[in-house]
């Protein structure tokens, strides 16, 4: 009966913090017990809602942390995959550099050879050239004999040139009257022809023409 009285005090107290004055009867302390009991239930489902509500934030918070994380996967892949890209573009620029600088080489090389290919063949040209004279200002007439032009030439000159001292004589096309090319047996009957034409200045020939005699040279290829 004690421990029913103390309950019923604590009760009371309770009770009257809800009223103005503590339930006496048993109805007015049914009617503290309902009261009690619907405020408790109004706090549970407060406290539900809040509880309801934080879990709602908390799985929003998660959902954004993961998309976050799922952001921060893809950028970096991205960013590995652009590291990739530049190594193998740096690795073939220094592949092309490479290779430019081989190209650059051997362009040289074969710039150095076709000089010297050059070189050779202006002086084979010119070695087959030797024996060689060239006459500018020939007269040309019709069915001519340049052998016997060239013999009253040498006789103008001077210089006795027998026929089987000369192997060829021919008009080569040029600008206006084509020159005449002789090509002598040896150089020795060249170089008295071009001596003599030299020492001479021939102010009168065949047909009242001046002819100007030169080596007959190669200039290059």
């Amino acid at each position: 009966m004690a421990k029913d009285s103390k309950e019923t005090d604590h009760l009371a107290e309770f009770a009257k913090g809800l009223g103005d004055k503590a339930p006496t009867s048993i109805k007015e302390i049914a009617k503290v017990l309902v009261e009690m009991t619907s405020r408790f239930i109004e706090a549970m489902n407060k406290f539900t809602a809040t509880v309801t509500a934080l879990g709602s934030s908390t799985s929003d918070i998660k959902t954004e942390l993961t998309s976050v994380t799922t952001s921060m996967k893809f950028m970096n892949d991205c960013f590995e995959e652009f590291k990739g890209d530049v190594k193998s573009i740096r690795e073939e620029l220094s592949e092309v550099k490479n290779r430019s600088l081989e190209c650059h080489r051997e362009n040289e090389r074969l710039n150095r050879e076709m000089k010297d290919v050059r070189r050779q063949l202006v002086e084979l040209k010119q070695y087959s050239r030797k024996n060689n004279l060239e006459l500018k200002g020939v007269p040309f007439t019709e069915n001519e004999d340049l052998k016997e032009t060239l013999k009253q030439i040498t006789t103008r000159l001077g210089v006795d040139v027998p026929s089987q001292d000369i192997d060829v004589v021919l008009r080569v096309a040029s600008k206006g009257l084509p020159n005449v090319i002789v090509k002598f047996n040896s150089r020795s009957t060249r170089d008295s022809v071009l001596q003599a034409a030299k020492n001479q200045s021939i102010n009168q020939s065949i047909n009242q023409s001046i002819f100007l005699f030169q080596q007959h040279v190669c200039w290059g290829p």
